[in-house]
């Protein structure tokens, strides 16, 4: 006889808190209604890399690679499995200009959602101070729960430069009907 050794029930397993896309998905409603959806703000999933590299870097490994007829080993490049697989970009527009995207930051999380990397543009980053202990301005954060997101997303979107960007793009749009 074969015994199912699988334990399904959520018993002394605690809840999962609200996945970080859909904190931010509300906000996206909230502006579009508050703009009457000339300004829309977008949570999309996304596939390419988030943080910083340098192109030379990646071109010269590749070339020497290549020069010494070595293969690339797949699974190191891909790194380790289950390390950060849900990744977004968080981002405002204009159904005036739906050419032009200002992408707020990324966010990026492996199961159970936190803890969740931020990658934010530099201005912001400065803007709301996300600075290390020599000053210099950084633009990963990273949260370890829900209320430390909520948090930083406040001050995301709160900062001057996203209250620039909305503004100007009303702007743009009062101009161009």
């Amino acid at each position: 006889m074969t015994e199912n050794m699988w334990v399904l029930d959520d018993e002394g397993i605690p809840a999962l808190p609200t996945p970080p896309e859909k904190i931010v998905e509300v906000q996206c409603n909230l502006l579009g209604k508050a703009t009457n959806y000339e300004i829309r703000a977008r949570i999309d999933s996304y596939s390419g890399s988030i943080t910083p590299y340098e192109m030379r870097e990646v071109l010269h490994d590749f070339e020497e690679s290549f020069r010494d007829n070595r293969f690339f080993d797949i699974q190191e490049d891909l790194g380790e499995i289950g390390s950060s697989v849900f990744t977004f970009e968080f981002y405002v527009t204009s159904s005036f200009i739906p050419n032009y995207k200002y992408r707020i930051m990324f966010m990026s999380y492996s199961i159970g959602y936190y803890p969740l990397l931020v990658v934010l543009d530099d201005e912001i980053a400065s803007e709301i101070s996300q600075k290390d202990s020599a000053g210099k301005v950084y633009q990963n954060a990273q949260c370890v729960n829900e209320q430390q997101f909520i948090e930083l997303l406040r001050k995301v979107i709160g900062s001057k430069k996203v209250r620039k960007v909305i503004a100007s793009l009303r702007h743009m749009s009062a101009n161009a009907s």
